[in-house]
């Protein structure tokens, strides 16, 4: 199973969007960093294809990286 990690501080922005939901993301990985793509999906609503595509995105940010 991959985890992720934080390289930076990850905060969840207040007026609604793309990067709102990165945020709630990076939240849940920080919780719980053995988190897999599916759990995300649960705990945020989102559909599994959102999660995929907002852990690219934050990870093309270099707000999180891929763990061992």
């Amino acid at each position: 199973m991959n985890s992720f990690y934080l390289y930076r501080g990850c905060s969840v922005i207040s007026h609604g969007g793309f990067m709102d939901r990165i945020g709630l993301i990076c939240r849940y990985i920080k919780e719980d960093p053995r988190s897999t793509q599916r759990d995300l999906a649960q705990k945020t609503g989102f559909s599994v294809g959102t999660v995929n595509t907002l852990i690219k995105e934050a990870m093309q940010q270099r707000l999180i990286a891929q763990g061992k």
